[in-house]
């Protein structure tokens, strides 16, 4: 546990609150362990926590913006690649306190556990110190990026983002990408890549760049008319779900409108 407090430039009063936050369903589970307690509290403490520290940074590094455009900078910040990203800087996958089947099966480098694992994290910060000491802690993981970020219409045309957004909505496995073929002498050589989902090739994209035939593959999957049926129908099963949370408040009546 010394190593993470080191890592994290945080000293826990409490290091039962460290050792919670790392500590995933599976090991509680497996080892029949009587009244123990994961982490799945203190994530959800975590992610308000998040919340509230990143709207803060957008807020003052954006005075001019409206309510819309700060939501999706938020959403882009705090979505779960992001957060996976961080928690493998940190390198969060040695320290995660795992079942020995969930270990075995790559638990400790499924993007789901590291997310979760750092909100947790988070969340553990704040109980056991202030707002404050959590604010330096995950305002140091987000200054740069909050000054790198671009607005809405860069989020839009980052397709290798948005499909891993996607894909990690329900799945444990992230896109890769490899390399299929380079064509062409070396001052104008065209790149072929492929986006792959485990073994499955979902789609090619070519470019000048590697990074760009990242791109063009990533917004061929995307693309409605090439979109694999298994994104389709998750695509399909978010939009029912946004449309019937719509639906619902829509449906409420501010409590100042009541009485007219």
């Amino acid at each position: 546990m010394q190593k993470v407090m080191e890592i994290l430039n945080y000293h826990f009063k409490d290091e039962g609150l460290l050792k919670q936050a790392l500590t995933h369903r599976s090991y509680i589970v497996e080892n029949n362990i009587l009244n123990g307690v994961d982490n799945e509290r203190l994530e959800f403490l975590g992610d308000a926590v998040l919340d509230l520290i990143v709207s803060d940074l957008l807020w003052r590094a954006h005075p001019q913006e409206e309510e819309g455009p700060l939501s999706q900078r938020r959403a882009a910040l705090v979505s779960e690649p992001l957060l996976v990203l961080i928690g493998q800087e940190l390198g969060l996958s040695e320290f995660l306190i795992l079942g020995k089947g969930e270990r075995q099966s790559g638990g400790a480098h499924k993007p789901r556990l590291i997310a979760s694992a750092l909100e947790a994290l988070i969340g553990a910060v704040y109980l056991d110190s202030d707002f404050n000491t959590a604010f330096k802690m995950v305002a140091q993981w987000f200054v740069p990026r909050v000054e790198k970020q671009g607005g809405a219409d860069d989020y839009r045309k980052d397709y290798k983002t948005r499909l891993q957004e996607l894909i990690q909505k329900d799945q444990a496995q992230v896109p890769t990408y490899a390399l299929e073929e380079e064509i062409g002498p070396p001052h104008d050589r065209l790149f072929k890549v492929s986006v792959r989902l485990g073994d499955q090739i979902l789609a090619y994209g070519e470019g000048r760049s590697k990074k760009q035939a990242e791109q063009k593959a990533a917004q061929e999957v995307l693309n409605e008319e090439t979109m694999p049926r298994f994104l389709q129908e998750k695509t399909s099963l978010i939009s029912e779900k946004q449309n019937k949370m719509n639906e619902v408040t829509d449906g409420i009546v501010p409590s100042n409108k009541v009485d007219e």
